[in-house]
């Protein structure tokens, strides 16, 4: 758990895939983990939301690629790379104040400064999280 935790720490793009028919649909998005919990944040609309709420079982992705080692031909090229997928069940998140704490969540993701959130800005954002049902970790150091 703890290489999980720490490419989950280092990452800046969660690749949050959904269920859309016979095709998956993937979309980057930001984030914040905590509590073996991904935190989200949308606009009001749009396809990603009524996917979500057709069907709230997803999968996501992080990755870290360190190196790329090339070789004259490519199919022996090797990359040095970390990797995290899992899957979850969303829960869209409609208490003010429980979405303040979540959007706070996701703002230390990406800064060490506390920030404030306004009541009216949380309501005016659609805020969801995944509770985490499965992790694996992957790696490649050669």
């Amino acid at each position: 758990m703890e290489q999980i935790e720490a490419l989950l720490k280092k990452s800046v793009v969660c690749r949050l895939g959904m269920n859309h028919s016979k095709h998956p649909y993937v979309v980057p998005m930001s984030f914040g983990y905590q509590d073996n919990t991904l935190y989200f944040h949308s606009g009001a609309s749009g396809k990603k939301l009524a996917l979500l709420k057709s069907n709230p079982n997803v999968c996501f992705e992080f990755d870290t690629v360190t190196d790329i080692s090339k070789a004259d031909n490519p199919c022996s090229w090797n990359f040095k790379y970390q990797s995290v997928l899992g899957t979850g069940t969303v829960k869209f998140i409609d208490d003010t104040k429980d979405k303040i704490d979540a959007l706070k969540v996701i703002v230390a993701q990406y800064s060490d400064r506390e920030m404030d959130i306004s009541e009216s800005r949380a309501e005016a954002t659609v805020v969801f999280k995944v509770a985490i049902d499965t992790m694996t970790f992957k790696q490649n150091r050669e």
